[in-house]
């Protein structure tokens, strides 16, 4: 049963109406029937658009520390290391600001970093916080 399906889907090929994909049957249309385009952008399915690929961007907030200015210390001191540093946020929980350092496609090296950073007795935690 299977070698004739295979056989009928080769023929099906040949012919130029159906794509094997994995092991479904696929129809080839020239265009996209209304109910898969419904809703959809003209650039979507365009295929000479260009596609945008996004991918996650990973930056360090460093702190907390109590005062703006001991939060700017730290950015300081991170800059001089060579660190880049983006902005100093303040946390709506408490009163705590916290330095946003780096940014980072490689989750790996984003990891390398705050560990190295959290190793210094003047930043108290590094975390890892994602971007998309």
């Amino acid at each position: 049963v299977r070698l004739a399906a295979a056989a009928a889907a080769a023929a099906a090929v040949l012919a130029g109406g159906w794509q094997v994909v994995r092991y479904y049957d696929v129809p080839l249309w020239s265009s996209p029937p209304a109910r898969f385009s419904a809703g959809v952008p003209a650039a979507a399915t365009d295929p000479t658009s260009p596609v945008e690929v996004r991918t996650a961007t990973y930056s360090i907030l460093v702190g907390p520390f109590g005062t703006k200015a001991d939060a700017e210390r730290a950015a300081s001191a991170l800059k001089a290391q060579g660190y880049l540093v983006r902005e100093i946020v303040q946390t709506s929980e408490k009163q705590e600001y916290r330095v946003l350092v780096g940014r980072y496609d490689d989750l790996a090296l984003a990891r390398q970093h705050a560990a190295r950073l959290e190793q210094e007795p003047q930043f108290k935690e590094a975390t890892i916080v994602t971007e998309r």
